[in-house]
């Protein structure tokens, strides 16, 4: 097989995010024909990955928002922008952002979110290119879980997962609705979060996320909760993508989500908006229509299809290959198509990822 232009992937913010935010596992796996390494410059893990000799035609960035790192990388930066082409992948977006952004403009040559609603935010401090990429589903997943949907008996097992901070402010206007519930024997309610002893409430009960045993953690739950205030207009909220709905449809579980615009994109086109929320006696009726097993059963049967083809990891492949073609095209270098034979070997693969659950 031909030597195939390189792109390396730069994190400055873990391993772990690497894999589970930046989506490197199933691009590997899918786009074998590229590679994905991170240069070395942080830490004990930097430069990790197979050596690669050849010069990157591109450079795809995932930087932790500080001026720390945004310094450190921009000389690195500089010595390739002349010569590779520059892509900044935001997953999420905030106003602090902004300036720390304005710097790295003069090397970034695109911007990747993941919203129609990111992008309106970035083009309006760049006349960089801003692409709509979908947020695809975490971990690789490329088959949905059938989830063991219980009876209608006992309190409903209802999980939110995130950031502690996140779990604060989008949280607390709902919380004495949740608590209401919880002391009438109707729901269970489970916080799962980086800090186990966050907010530990007598009414809910706080897990540990561990982004190892996190799948089979999440479907001894029943329904995902997914929430933001009703009147929070920020940047943050309005752009932030669909990605943890898809992720806890995939697993099974069926999502109560407030309105923002993605999750309403979401929900409306599989025919489930009666499941959004905006104010805590909205948030406590879909949870009771939740508690209803058939209910749950058609809400999946619903969703996952529909969810798996739009943000599966071959959809994704196909988007950031097209990317990869298409801004490679423009500075005169190209990728060639897969030959038929490593069609094979990634369809082999492809099986054998879903055969282990992966």
């Amino acid at each position: 097989m031909r030597m195939q232009p390189l792109i390396e992937v730069v994190n400055t913010v873990g391993p772990d995010d690497a894999v589970h935010r930046m989506k490197s596992q199933p691009l590997r796996h899918l786009l074998p024909h590229l590679a994905f390494v991170r240069p070395a410059l942080w830490g004990r893990d930097a430069g990790k990955g197979a050596p690669d000799v050849r010069p990157a035609a591109g450079v795809i960035l995932r930087i932790e928002p500080s001026a720390s790192h945004v310094d450190r990388v921009l000389p690195w930066l500089r010595g390739r922008c002349e010569s590779a082409v520059i892509m900044m992948h935001l997953p999420d977006f905030s106003p602090a952002h902004r300036s720390l952004l304005r710097k790295l403009d003069e090397v970034v040559d695109l911007y990747m979110v993941p919203t129609p609603e990111m992008r309106t935010v970035v083009s309006a401090f760049t006349e960089r290119h801003v692409e709509v990429l979908i947020d695809p589903i975490d971990f690789g997943l490329e088959t949905s879980r059938r989830h063991p949907v219980r009876p209608s008996s006992g309190p409903l097992r209802v999980m939110w997962f995130g950031y502690p901070d996140s779990f604060r402010k989008s949280m607390s206007g709902y919380l004495p609705a949740l608590e209401a519930l919880c002391l009438s024997g109707e729901i269970e309610f489970h916080v799962v979060t980086r800090r186990p002893a966050y907010g530990a409430k007598s009414f809910y009960t706080v897990h540990r996320y561990d982004p190892t045993t996190f799948i089979d953690d999440a479907r001894r739950f029943d329904v995902c909760l997914l929430s933001h205030q009703s009147f929070d207009f920020s940047l943050a909220t309005w752009s932030k993508s669909e990605n943890k709905a898809v992720l806890a449809m995939t697993l099974g579980l069926p999502v109560a989500a407030s309105r923002t615009p993605a999750y309403r994109r979401l929900l409306a086109g599989c025919g489930l908006s009666d499941f959004l929320f905006s104010s805590r006696a909205e948030l406590a009726a879909v949870l009771r229509r939740l508690a209803d097993r058939p209910t749950r059963v058609d809400y999946l049967r619903k969703c996952q299809a529909p969810v798996l083809q739009a943000y599966g990891v071959r959809r994704m492949a196909n988007d950031w290959q097209a990317l990869f073609e298409r801004e490679l095209r423009e500075r005169r270098l190209s990728i060639p198509s897969v030959l038929p034979e490593d069609r094979l070997q990634l369809q082999a693969l492809a099986t054998r990822l879903a055969a282990d659950g992966r």
